[in-house]
């Protein structure tokens, strides 16, 4: 019987040796074509099993999923089991490496439901000097969700690059959508707030901006802009209703006067009478007054002390009528 079986294996590796290679190919990033395509080595090769019917029927040799097999710096799809050894056409495959598309069909352009205030990335192919596609801006970068809400401004980042999951990377994240600025002086362009003791303090609150699509962005203030120094301290009164962004990132109010950082005087009580209930509330403004006269003291300009010194009686009045709205 045993020898039998020797004969039979014998013929059919002389009849059959395309159906002989009981080996896996070697797997080398190398094989990697140069660009347009991610590769690597631990995505997996599957080998096709023979049954007795397929007796005219070579083994092959293909990435799982939707990985394709790279050869040589070229994409070849599959390997054919020819003589007992891997090949493509009638090169022996001596190694291979799963690879994915990383190029201009991958990644999108755009997020049809964003607001005008963003336009599509300007996206460039695959090329010796970029393994994969790649995204720019002329105005900044922004990533968007998939419902076309802003994430978050890409700010420092000249460039995000294609991945084979059809992502965008931009520097160690990744974003489903990212896309530009429509407007040089959109709303990411020109600073909300200014952390500093001016805000922590509870002296400014963070400007309302308004978004123009193409145009500039505007801010306004419902009680009054303030203006605000590098270090968030309060630099004065702004005795104006609208700013308008500007490219260089500064805000320009109506005298035509360039301001660097702008926020909003807070609301006479910065809590509404349904929180007078809570003394949650209560404590955090109690706390906002503490800081408010910390300020005071390390107040160096005449103004600075001045808008603290007002800053500090205001929520002392809320603090009280408050308290007074608590104990009844």
């Amino acid at each position: 019987m045993e020898k039998n079986w020797e004969r039979e294996r014998s013929e059919d590796m002389q009849n059959h040796a395309c159906r002989s290679c009981n080996y896996a190919p070697d797997v080398w990033d190398d094989a990697c074509p140069k660009f347009g395509y991610d590769c690597n080595e631990q995505w997996k090769i599957t080998i096709n099993v023979l049954t007795p019917t397929d007796s005219c029927r070579c083994a092959e040799a293909r990435c799982v999923g939707t990985a394709q097999m790279a050869f040589d710096k070229r994409i070849v799809h599959k390997l054919r089991c020819t003589n007992s050894t891997w090949m493509v056409n009638d090169v022996e495959a001596d190694a291979v490496v799963c690879a994915k598309s990383c190029n201009t069909e991958i990644c999108k352009a755009a997020n049809p439901r964003a607001s005008s205030d963003y336009k599509p990335l300007r996206v460039q192919a695959a090329d010796e000097n970029n393994r994969c596609a790649t995204g720019t801006c002329d105005n900044g970068l922004v990533a968007i969700t998939g419902n076309g809400d802003l994430i978050t401004p890409l700010d420092g980042i000249s460039s995000v690059s294609c991945s084979s999951d059809g992502a965008w990377l931009a520097g160690s994240k990744q974003y489903d959508y990212v896309m530009c600025n429509a407007s040089p002086c959109g709303p990411m362009r020109c600073p909300k707030l200014v952390r500093g003791p001016a805000l922590d303090s509870g002296f400014v609150v963070p400007l309302t901006v308004t978004a123009n699509g193409a145009e500039c962005a505007t801010a306004t203030c419902p009680n009054g802009f303030v203006i605000i120094t590098d270090k968030g301290e309060t630099n004065g009164i702004l005795d104006d209703t609208k700013i308008t962004c500007q490219e260089d990132g500064s805000w320009l109010d109506s005298g035509k006067e360039n301001h660097k950082y702008v926020m909003c005087a807070p609301p006479p009580c910065p809590f509404k009478k349904s929180d007078a209930n809570t003394d949650g509330s209560l404590g955090r403004l109690r706390k906002h007054l503490v800081k408010a006269a910390e300020s005071i003291e390390s107040a160096h300009h005449p103004l600075t002390k001045l808008d603290a010194i007002a800053a500090f009686y205001r929520m002392d009045v809320c603090r009280l009528n408050m308290e007074e709205m608590f104990n009844h």
